[in-house]
């Protein structure tokens, strides 16, 4: 949080501006045994690392919007680099170098003036399977005055293999290419519930849904699988096929309470059952930094009430209870927990939903990818 915080103001400085790096001192805050001498003395701790990284006066930093890279694939991206150290030349000869596993993706020179900056469109990679960091330097006069890098996780995503047939509702046309197209939700009662799932792309909840609710609740309910993708909260995504789930607005978890607003937007999210299908081939660590803006959901959901069966997959929690000082597990129906992804029983099939930004981040998010082939690859009966 501190270092995309720093980056941000470093992007927002102008050359009108007195802004300049520097490293605040605070013996406590900064160090493990801050007056202990010997070896074990002024031990650093992790937000040192941090302050050393983005607010040196020379800083150096890659601006990239996609932390997650389909594995074979390049990022591309902008690599500025500040110049406010006084103690340099006024206009300095710099050497920026991008290093990755030993490697180097890229190495240019290049001058900046004092208080000025410098940008370069880069394109690194391409990149393997597997987490990756990136290492920035920059050198002048033969030594390094700023050190950066970047985390990132490569993926591998196969083609769909849906275990049964798929018939998708999807007005907006983002799942275009996966199953039946289906004009009217209502359709689904002419296939066959024990070999059909029925896909809701995302924003899809409206008018035509809310006439075929019957229709398509009788169907799940005959053993039918149903999976509804992430949707804008509104009149018609209180009661999803009348089967008590809805899509809500919520506040974003924060945590502390004396610290709310009105953000409904998350970056991660939790993984409350990691042997379930949905989300094979992933862990928590995926769950965060998805590309494009980083959010994961725009809005939660919301439960009539906990029911037998009911499996809550993934959620995210808001942190402190009122009075305690350090977070504590709640029970997931807990106020203090906002639901990306539930399935539920409906008589002999099974309703999923997800607020995870699923079907929006399609072909841009790999992770996103992956959920959705685990969500068709799903063969085993609903609900167990």
């Amino acid at each position: 949080m501190l270092k995309e915080y720093a980056e941000a103001l470093w992007r927002r400085r102008r050359p009108d501006s007195n802004f300049a790096g520097y490293i605040p001192f605070g013996q406590y805050t900064w160090f493990r045994h801050p007056f202990q001498k010997g070896p074990g003395g002024l031990e650093p701790k992790r937000i040192w690392d941090a302050f050393r990284e983005v607010l040196g006066p020379v800083h150096v930093q890659l601006e990239c919007f996609d932390r997650h890279v389909y594995a074979g694939a390049p990022i591309r991206g902008t690599l500025r680099l500040y110049h406010e150290n006084v103690h340099l030349p006024e206009t300095c000869e710099f050497a920026v170098r991008v290093e990755s596993a030993g490697e180097v993706l890229f190495s240019a020179p290049v001058a900046v003036r004092y208080h000025e900056s410098a940008e370069m469109a880069v394109e690194l990679g391409p990149f393997p399977k597997g987490v990756r960091r990136l290492e920035l330097a920059a050198l002048a006069e033969g030594r390094v005055v700023a050190r950066n890098h970047l985390d990132l996780r490569g993926y591998a995503v196969g083609e769909a293999e849906p275990a049964r047939n798929v018939a998708v509702f999807d007005p907006e046309g983002r799942l275009r290419g996966i199953g039946t197209e289906l004009g009217d939700p209502a359709g689904i009662a002419g296939f066959d519930p024990g070999r059909t799932t029925f896909l809701v792309g995302p924003h899809a909840l409206g008018r035509q849904t809310q006439s075929a609710r019957e229709a398509v609740r009788d169907w799940i309910g005959r053993g039918g699988f149903a999976v509804v993708l992430e949707q804008n909260p509104g009149p018609w995504t209180g009661n999803v096929f009348g089967t008590g789930i809805g899509f809500v607005r919520a506040c974003q978890p924060q945590w502390s309470r004396w610290a709310m607003n009105l953000v409904k937007h998350t970056d991660r999210a939790d993984i409350c059952e990691p042997s379930d299908p949905l989300f094979a081939g992933l862990a928590e660590e995926d769950m965060r930094w998805w590309n494009g803006d980083t959010f994961l959901a725009h809005d939660y959901l919301a439960l009539d009430t906990l029911r037998e069966g009911d499996r809550i997959l993934s959620r995210i929690g808001n942190g402190l209870d009122a009075g305690e000082l350090m977070p504590v597990q709640y029970e997931y129906r807990d106020s203090s927990y906002s639901l990306t992804a539930v399935e539920r029983r409906v008589g002999r099939g099974a309703i999923l939903c997800t607020s995870l930004l699923v079907g929006t981040k399609r072909g841009l998010e790999p992770v996103a990818d992956i959920l959705l082939c685990n969500m068709l690859a799903q063969s085993r009966k609903p609900g167990a």
